[in-house]
Formats: C-alpha cells, sequence, structure tokens
C-alpha cells in the first residue's frame, strides 16, 4: 500500500510539471509600457530603434510623450520617458525638437555606459513631407508618425552617446524642395 501511494505521489507531481518555456510568456513593448504608465497615458506607436531597445510614443492629457524600452529575458521592460505639454496656440515654427537620452542595458561597475539619444518632436507644418537631421558626421532621415491629425517624428543617431553632433533639421515638401531649416 505504501508502493501505490509513493506511485500516486510521484505521478501527481510529474503531472504537475511542464516546461517552463512553453508557459513562460514575453512581455510586450505594449504591456510593458502599460505597466508602467497607468495615469491615463494613451499609447500610439511603438518601435524597435536598435537590438533590444526600443521607444514608446504615448499621449497624456495636454501633451505627449516618448517612452524608453528595454527587452530583457522575459521581454520588454520600460526604462523611463519624457514628456511635454501642448503648446497653445500651435507654434508658427515648423517643427519642435526635443531630445531623450537613456541608457542602454545593465550598468556595469567602473564600465562606460552606453546610451541611446532620441531626437524626436511635432511637425507643425503640412508642408512638410520628410525631415532630415545633419550633424557632423551625418545626414540622416527622421521617420515620421501620425497620432490623429497630429504628425511627429523621431530620429536615433547610431552610436548614441551623451552629446549628439547635431547642427540642423531640415523639412521637405512633396517636390524634395526645402521649405524649412532650422539651426540647432
Amino acid at each position: 500500500m505504501q508502493r501505490f501511494l509513493i506511485w500516486i505521489g510521484c505521478a501527481l507531481l510529474l503531472a504537475g510539471c511542464t516546461s517552463g518555456e512553453e508557459e513562460q510568456k514575453q512581455t510586450t513593448m505594449e504591456e510593458a509600457f502599460y505597466e508602467s504608465y497607468t495615469d491615463g497615458e494613451e499609447l500610439f506607436y511603438t518601435a524597435e530603434t536598435a537590438e533590444g531597445i526600443g521607444i514608446a510614443f504615448f499621449e497624456i492629457e495636454k501633451g505627449y510623450g516618448l517612452a524608453n524600452l528595454e527587452k530583457r529575458e522575459s521581454g520588454w521592460f520600460s526604462t523611463g520617458a519624457a514628456t511635454y505639454e501642448m503648446e497653445e496656440p500651435v507654434p508658427e515654427k515648423e517643427v519642435s525638437t526635443r531630445t531623450s537620452v537613456s541608457t542602454n542595458g545593465n550598468l556595469e561597475a567602473f564600465a562606460e555606459p552606453a546610451y541611446q539619444t532620441v531626437i524626436w518632436g511635432e511637425v507643425y507644418g503640412d508642408e512638410i513631407t520628410s525631415l532630415h537631421i545633419k550633424g557632423e558626421s551625418y545626414e540622416e532621415e527622421a521617420e515620421i508618425i501620425e497620432n490623429g491629425d497630429k504628425r511627429f517624428y523621431y530620429f536615433v543617431p547610431e552610436g548614441s552617446t551623451l552629446e549628439v553632433d547635431m547642427d540642423s533639421i531640415q523639412g521637405f515638401d512633396t517636390d524634395g524642395e526645402l521649405v524649412y531649416e532650422e539651426s540647432l
């Protein structure tokens, strides 16, 4: 009888064991965002900007924000955010410019930290269909995204550090004509 009970106990124990990999759910960017931000923020765009590093644009009551995300073993995790309130009335300037900097990966003692810098803002000018960010060693096109009737842009310079050389931002129309330029 004792052997029978031991056999039943082992069978029950083994029946409860399954592969942890099959059941472990990876946290998505959206889930990571909403785990960290619960004050009515409304997510409208996510992107992986480098391997294991991402951003999330979101709307707040009177403005917008950019959250920084990092992929870990269990999935995505929020590492911080920057927000701004909408300017009223809409600025006469065609483009707003902001910068957000976050660390990439775990900070280790005595190691040089890696950073991700995101240049981002709102596009006010309707005629602007593409934006180019110019620095001393590069000229790249920024990504333009939409949220309702608002348009935003972002650009992540390669090899970001705390200091990003950024000389100007240029806006072009559908014909490729320069319609906006600002030295930074």
